[in-house]
């Protein structure tokens, strides 16, 4: 009935268009039936005009109706070729909106046969139609992906036409030339040539800002869509500030359309807020990132209420990425109710045209994926990865070239998802896969996809890591890392933040076969980048630099340097305090993480009340984080209550340690019940330490029953993935030994040791680094059990074994093992005396081992005290005195570990000899430590101030002074130490009322530095330069300003020296107008003023972006002597600049290099730039 109703009338198929859109159903259908009447409807054109070119809003009805209308084009002799060109792309772009790329090639293909034959007869008519063609032709070969360097081609060859065009003709041409210029970027990107889309897409912009400034009107909208993308491209080649800048302009200039007409402009504002959102994101201003993306939100969900067939694809994009910002600001719930309804939306898409939308759909399930097992869903998040690798397996099938890198991916996050619940084989299949992919598509397209190579490679270590294979592991990350090294050197700023990702994972890999000192290599080398990076990006990348601390505090301690290790987590800690105030919802997991290591390295190094108020507050933390969400957080706060037990064990709290453990155990157990994959492993290490806790408390029935399930689970585990936990294994078996043995059971324990023995041992055979010092440790457990059952030989060669192989350790690293030396020769000369044997191996170990003099002292120390309790206590002296003696000098951390063994040695035993220096044997009373402590802390003025007022009185007495000389000696390395003896000096020499009115008026001075520095705005800094400056413009500010790295604190320098010059104004224009800096550095280089061009350019830093960017950056690398720098700087510029840059930057250079001799490779490197350029 709707279908002759429509038939009968002129305009009736509007109406009926209307309702087909917003219902589908009969309508639909009539108009389907319609399209394909004979005789052809005589409204068909018209039908077709008003379908919008979209995936929603009827995209089958489109490509049916021009399909219809090709075909009657086709059949007509008549036609003229260029009409039936414009309509196959019509029709190419209908194939586009219902997801057929490759028909979509096929037609655009046949389009631009017929363009260039009619352009080879007629130029000036048809040269523009060919050149439009082929940006189409350009977009479908990157959409199918088969050939990115045909797509690449087909742009190319569409701009040169254009650019030709443009010559003739520019106001005709120009704005098509960017448009070409702007697709030409995209397939450069493709390719991963990112400094050359970097270079098309800026050219395109500064053609559309002329544009614009000539006819706004017309071309602003345009000139905004170019911002977004050259926002894009900057923030690729890594310069985040340049992408944010550029999309800030973009979203001001579309605000400002979208005011004075928000139906035409709306989606576009929407589109480039949720650009600037992954920007401000980027950057790390999570908030304003979250503002930005709720309000795009906002504006599409407006959108999609009025128009659903056109924008509910969109609201469904903009949805995915508002999760991703709530889950970063720390709210999961919300960022798991926006991902699911973005699934829903492009779920229902998806069946309504899957070839459209089933990709979108694959994305969102990925995303949901994430967000499930953030928030503890962990079988959910399996379930919806699964889901999108199915559907990416399948178009990865029909359109490899189009879909594999998408299916890759999946496959990768896959694996995490399948490690989260504890399928560790299934996982390591899924990352292989992924790998596998990503080397077939960078042997390819090496630029392109060497990234995700790197990438998955580090997921791939991961993965081998988590099933045991520690060196297949290492092998994977060490060649992502040599990916990511290579890639950084090329561009630093996109690839810094992934080599030093890949340095940390690569340090920990190291750690895991046992190679110390490279890992503490690698780790240092990744805080250095992320450091660096946190100081120009701070909101980024502190988090990052937090995490790398963390590690690696790990490996100092590992190294037997726990000062560092304990000052690196200090400085993790304190910067996850601070996150945490700022977002507490982001950051107090990260904080309690942190904590509990802290706590570990205050136990190493004797805090053991800090150690326990440490850990006590990172179980706090995670009880509140379980009682919000139980299965996101409960196994972190089990993880914590179980290293709280250790800590109260070590302060004597021994019930208290008990009621921890007990607890973790229970958390455990019913985490194993829901998942025993994921969870038995735990469960199995806290039995383990729930048996230490019952054994202390006198629970020997407990201790061995706990022990013994522990024991049972790991030898499961183990035989179904001995490489992984073979390890954990035997370790249980040492401790159910112990048990064993106070229990009675000797033969019991004995057997139990010698099965952990024999697995240490093959397991050293295999990676000595990572095992060999369990296997002393398990050696020196088994002397102890023969001996319990008689067997004094064999007890006396297990011992000595474990000694051959703690010498050998500890002549590597003696920082590390020389404890556990010390107790093995303790037991090897307790041996030798049950046999009656005169032991030398102390004295063996001392003079052959060839250790430093200060190692060999620590030794001694030891020796001393198994000589004051095994023989004779003169003896004893004797060679603590000779420890002390070699104590007098050397560095500072072996010093001091040295002079502190030999101080313990020497008061446990009660020495007092006269040839013992001072800080052997004086008192040292612990409040003198306290107040050390509390001076330590005081790293503000105000608090400095309040300390030396409070305790005046105290640091005056020659007492302390001697006590301060005492804690200097025993801890050389503790900077605090020496800048109180240095204060305590000027107070004598000055009295402390003078040197409180200096450092008052310093302080003022940084105040006022600092309150400058932290003006919101440029106008607001002005201000206050002008309000202080006869306190911020002294040589005093300047040399602060110097002494540091900061970014902000160099920008600030470069103001005060323009001011020294400059008015106010012209300094700050420098800062806040690109071209007004732009100009003042050119200036600079044309007078060969280089101070003044570094002043430019740390005043305006996004001077350094572009081609333009890279002119200056050329200039200041050779004033630097920078050779190589300045090279690839000038190659860059050869390959990616514009003729007319090219040749003016050339001139310049050789301009600087006649006017500064100093500078005569400028001339040089015009050559480079510009060879033919005479001189």
């Amino acid at each position: 009935m709707v279908k002759a109703w429509a038939s009968v009338g002129a305009d009736r198929w509007r109406p009926v268009l209307q309702v087909a859109a917003e219902q589908g159903g009969t309508a639909l259908t009539a108009l389907h039936q319609l399209v394909d009447d004979e005789p052809t409807v005589p409204w068909l054109d018209d039908l077709a005009d008003a379908i919008p070119f979209t995936t929603i809003g009827l995209p089958e009805l489109g490509l049916q109706a021009d399909l219809r209308r090709l075909s009657i084009l086709r059949a007509d002799g008549a036609t003229h070729p260029a009409a039936l060109a414009r309509q196959l792309q019509r029709t190419s772009h209908r194939e586009v909106a219902v997801g057929d790329w490759r028909a979509a090639l096929g037609y655009i293909t046949e389009a631009v046969e017929i363009c260039r034959a009619l352009a080879q007869v007629s130029p000036a008519a048809y040269l523009p139609e060919l050149a439009m063609s082929l940006n189409s032709l350009s977009s479908c070969q990157g959409g199918v992906g088969d050939d990115r360097e045909a797509a690449l081609a087909s742009a190319t060859e569409a701009v040169d036409a254009y650019r030709a065009l443009a010559q003739e003709s520019p106001e005709a041409h120009l704005s098509d030339l960017a448009s070409s210029l702007n697709n030409l970027s995209v397939q450069q990107s493709e390719t991963g040539d990112r400094y050359g889309a970097l270079a098309s897409i800026t050219e395109a912009v500064q053609i559309r800002r002329a544009l614009a400034q000539e006819s706004p009107e017309a071309h602003l909208s345009d000139l905004a869509s170019s911002l977004n993308n050259l926002s894009v491209q900057q923030s690729e080649t890594g310069d985040r500030y340049g992408a944010l800048a550029s999309i800030t302009e973009a979203v001001q200039i579309r605000r400002v359309l979208a005011q004075e007409s928000p139906a035409a402009y709306l989606s576009d504002l929407a589109a480039s807020l949720n650009n600037l959102s992954g920007y401000q994101g980027g950057v790390g201003d999570r908030q304003a990132a979250l503002a930005s993306i709720t309000e795009a939100v906002d504006h599409y969900r407006a959108l999609a209420q009025v128009s659903p067939a056109a924008y509910l694809a969109d609201l469904a994009m903009s949805l995915n990425n508002l999760s991703v910002q709530q889950g970063e600001v720390g709210d999961r719930a919300a960022a798991l109710a926006s991902i699911t309804e973005a699934v829903e939306i492009r779920r229902a898409l998806a069946q309504v045209s899957p070839a459209a939308h089933l990709p979108d759909l694959a994305s969102s399930l990925n995303n949901l994926a994430i967000r499930q097992s953030e928030s503890g869903d962990r079988e959910g998040a399996l379930a919806s990865i699964t889901e999108a690798v199915e559907i990416r397996r399948a178009l990865a099938q029909e359109s490899p070239a189009a879909h594999l890198p998408d299916f890759a991916g999946s496959l990768n996050n896959l694996s995490n998802r399948q490690g989260e619940v504890g399928e560790r084989e299934a996982a390591l299949a899924s990352i292989t896969e992924a790998v596998d992919h990503y080397r077939a598509l960078a042997q390819v397209s090496p630029d392109a996809y060497l990234p995700d190579l790197a990438g998955s490679l580090n997921n791939l270590s991961n993965r081998q890591g988590a099933t045991g294979d520690r060196e297949a592991a290492l092998a994977s990350i060490t060649e992502a890392v040599d990916h990511y090294r290579a890639l950084a050197q090329v561009s630093p700023d996109a690839f810094l933040p992934d080599l030093a990702m890949s340095l940390n994972n690569l340090s920990g890999c190291q750690r895991e076969v046992g190679d110390r000192g490279a890992a503490l290599a690698s780790i240092t080398e990744a805080v250095d980048h992320y450091r660096a990076l946190a100081q120009v990006t701070p909101d980024a990348f502190l988090p990052n630099l937090a995490t790398s601390l963390n590690n690696l505090s790990g490996c100092q301690r590992e190294v037997g340097d726990r000062g560092a290790a304990l000052a690196s987590i200090t400085e993790a800690v304190d910067s996850y305090r601070a996150l945490a105030q700022v977002s507490p919802d982001a950051y107090l997991p990260d904080l309690a993480m942190s904590l509990n290591n802290l706590s570990i390295e205050q136990g190493e190094a004797g805090e053991r009340h800090a150690a326990l108020a440490s850990i006590t507050e990172a179980v706090e933390i995670r009880r509140a984080l379980a009682q919000a969400n139980a299965a996101a957080y409960l196994p972190d706060l089990a993880t914590s209550l179980n290293n709280l037990s250790v800590r109260q064990s070590e302060v004597g709290d021994r019930q208290a340690a008990l009621v921890s453990v007990t607890e973790a155990v229970g958390h455990f157990r019913v985490l194993t019940q829901e998942s025993p994959a994921a969870f038995l492993s735990d469960l199995a290490m806290s039995l383990n330490n729930l048996s230490g806790c019952q054994h202390d408390a006198g629970d020997a029935e407990g201790a061995l029953a706990s022990i013994t399930e522990a024991v049972e689970i790991r030898r499961a585990l183990a035989q179904v993935s001995p490489a992984a936990y073979l390890p954990d294994l035997a370790m249980s078996l040492n401790n159910l030994s112990i048990e064993q043995g106070e229990a009675g059971e000797r033969h019991a324990a004995l057997a139990s040791i010698t099965e952990a023995v024999e697995i240490r041992r093959a397991l050293a055979q295999v990676n000595p680094a990572a095992h060999l010092p369990d296997f002393a440790g398990s050696l020196s457990t088994l002397s102890n059990c023969q001996g319990e059952v008689g067997d004094r030989e064999a007890a006396l060669a297990s011992i000595t074994e474990a000694v051959e192989i703690r010498r050998t350790l500890a002549q590597a690293n003696p920082v590390a093992y020389l404890p556990d030396l010390a107790t093995s020769l303790k037991d090897l000369s307790d041996r030798h005396s049950e046999m009656g044997v005169v032991s030398s191996a102390w004295g063996d170990t001392i003079t052959d081992l060839g250790l430093h003099p200060l190692a060999q002292a620590e030794l001694r120390a030891h020796y001393a005290a198994y000589l004051a309790t095994h023989a004779d206590s003169s003896l004893a002296v004797e060679e603590l005195v000779r420890a002390a003696q070699a104590c007098a000098v050397g560095d500072p951390s072996p010093l001091s570990r040295a002079r502190r063994r030999v101080r313990t040695a020497a008061t446990s035993l009660g020495i007092q000899d006269p040839r013992l220096p001072d800080w052997a044997v004086d008192p040292l009373p612990d409040h003198i430590w306290d107040l050390l402590l509390q001076w330590a802390q005081a790293t503000h003025w105000p608090a400095v101030e309040a300390f030396l007022h409070t305790h005046a009185d105290l640091l005056r007495q020659p007492d302390f002074r001697h006590h301060l000389e005492l804690a200097a000696a025993l801890l050389p390395e503790e900077p605090a130490i020496d800048n109180l003896t240095n204060v305590l000096g000027q107070v004598d020499a000055e009295g402390l009322d003078s040197i409180l009115e200096r450092e008052r008026h310093n302080h003022a001075v940084r105040q006022t530095l600092y309150e400058w520095i932290a003006t919101p705005t440029w106008t607001e800094s002005k201000d206050f330069l002008v309000e202080h400056h006869s306190t911020l413009s002294t040589p005093e500010v300047q040399a602060l300003l110097a002494g540091t790295d900061d970014p902000e604190a160099r920008r600030h320098l470069a103001i005060l020296q323009l001011a020294e010059t400059l008015s106010h104004d012209q300094a700050y224009e420098i800062v806040t107008d690109p071209d007004v800096a732009t100009e003042r550095a050119f200036t600079a280089v044309d007078q060969a003023d280089i101070p003044l061009l570094y002043r430019v350019l740390a005043a305006g830093q996004d001077l350094l972006t572009g081609i333009t960017g890279a002119f200056f950056a050329t200039v200041a690398a050779v004033a630097s002597g920078d050779t190589d720098q300045a090279r690839r700087l000038a190659q860059a510029i050869a390959e990616h600049g514009t003729d007319t840059q090219r040749r003016a930057y050339a001139i310049r250079l050789r301009t600087l290099a006649r006017l500064a001799p100093e500078l005569a490779e400028a001339g040089e490197l015009a050559d480079t730039i510009h060879p033919d350029e005479p001189s």
